[in-house]
């Protein structure tokens, strides 16, 4: 560390230091396994980077602790796992069965940061000045929706915007606008969402459809859907107000948008992704019209079915797929057949450490020699060593 040192003086930076003391509170862990998990630093990472707030991070880490720890209970000393859950289990206040529960769910619930991510990306003050303390995440999460729905009520609507430029107009009065930018504050505030906050130096832009009203001698703009499209032509989240799914009256104006060339297929995703657009809530005859003029749109399968794997449109769809979920379109291989191989991996072993399978992880050291027996084999259940021992 002497470089750094150098660097700064002999002081620490103060972004060195909180990733420091964050590692901190994982030392024991990593000195009872021996070597720190990557996903300590993963889940850090992570944290720091959702919910930025130093009491937001120590309070996520401290219950996804509980969570790992118990995930590792096979490789951990007698009452380790047990001294972890007491100290969680008193200062919130719950079980010790409550407390192994609520650190399990963290652990393995992926979609929480993303509401995390939802919330925080609100310009809300009860939800950006809440300090975290030892409140459970249903809690939170139930106080960020009452104080969320509490602020909506309170958006304005209507505003001037100079800078979006217009793609396409209608003769109702409506416009697609392109804002050339990932994120915007005014969006978000006249829709009730935290517009696109949470992208903020993405390559992404939004596309808002909205009333033009001429006022006196403003033109006003009004929102009431944001689409987000990616650097690939996908578009990502497709919300109306309050997030919600698009009403049915702009089902035209949607499919205008989908016939632009700037679109170039459909992802989805993003927060409850269940109320995104789909073209599947367009009628049957303009579903079918739409997907033959542009088969993308049907999804990769559509696109597949009608040119087969080797065409170029469906290679080029599937790896713009493959990179909006950050896998890299160079371990992508296809062979004569049409398989797609996306990793290789050289033993079984290497592929269970990869999908951090610590049950086949142990089986393998099992027949291997280098691991207790009864102490593995008691901690499985019987349909997990039936399952493993017949596949």
């Amino acid at each position: 560390m002497s470089f750094l040192n150098d660097m700064f003086g002999g002081a620490r930076s103060p972004m060195l230091l909180e990733a420091a003391n964050y590692a901190d509170m994982f030392s024991d862990v990593a000195r009872a396994l021996k070597q720190r998990s990557p996903m300590v630093d993963k889940a850090i990472d992570e944290a720091r980077h959702v919910l930025k707030k130093n009491d937001r991070v120590i309070w996520y880490l401290r219950i996804w602790k509980v969570g790992f720890v118990c995930a590792l209970a096979t490789k951990l000393p007698a009452g380790f796992v047990q001294r972890i859950v007491s100290d969680y289990a008193r200062r919130a206040g719950v079980s010790e069965h409550e407390a192994k529960t609520i650190g399990w769910e963290v652990f393995n619930d992926h979609a929480l940061m993303q509401q995390f991510q939802h919330y925080l990306s609100l310009s809300c003050p009860d939800i950006q000045n809440r300090t975290f303390g030892h409140e459970t995440p249903a809690r939170i999460l139930h106080d960020f929706a009452k104080a969320e729905k509490a602020w909506q009520s309170e958006v304005d609507e209507s505003f001037e915007d100079s800078t979006a430029h217009e793609l396409i107009r209608f003769p109702n009065g409506l416009a697609w606008f392109d804002l050339h930018r990932p994120t915007d504050e005014q969006e978000g505030r006249a829709m009730g969402h935290g517009g696109n906050a949470h992208r903020r130096g993405s390559t992404d832009t939004i596309l808002s459809l909205r009333h033009v009203i001429d006022h006196g001698s403003s033109r006003l703009h009004k929102p009431v859907l944001t689409f987000v499209l990616d650097e690939h032509g996908l578009l990502g989240e497709m919300k109306g107000k309050f997030n919600g799914k698009p009403e049915r009256q702009y089902h035209n104006e949607i499919v205008a948008l989908l016939q632009s060339p700037i679109v170039h297929g459909i992802k989805g995703g993003g927060y409850k992704a269940e109320n995104n657009f789909r073209v599947e809530d367009l009628d049957e005859e303009t579903r079918g019209g739409l997907i033959d003029e542009k088969p993308e749109l049907g999804g990769l399968y559509a696109l597949y079915h009608k040119y087969g794997i080797h065409d170029k449109r469906v290679m080029t769809t599937l790896e713009e797929r493959l990179q909006a979920e950050n896998v890299r379109p160079p371990m992508m291989r296809v062979d004569a057949q049409g398989d797609i191989t996306l990793e290789i991996w050289p033993d079984l072993e290497k592929f269970a450490e990869a999908a951090e399978d610590g049950i086949v992880v142990g089986i393998i050291e099992i027949l291997g020699g280098d691991h207790d027996h009864l102490a593995v084999i008691d901690d499985l259940d019987d349909h997990e060593v039936i399952s493993i021992i017949s596949a």
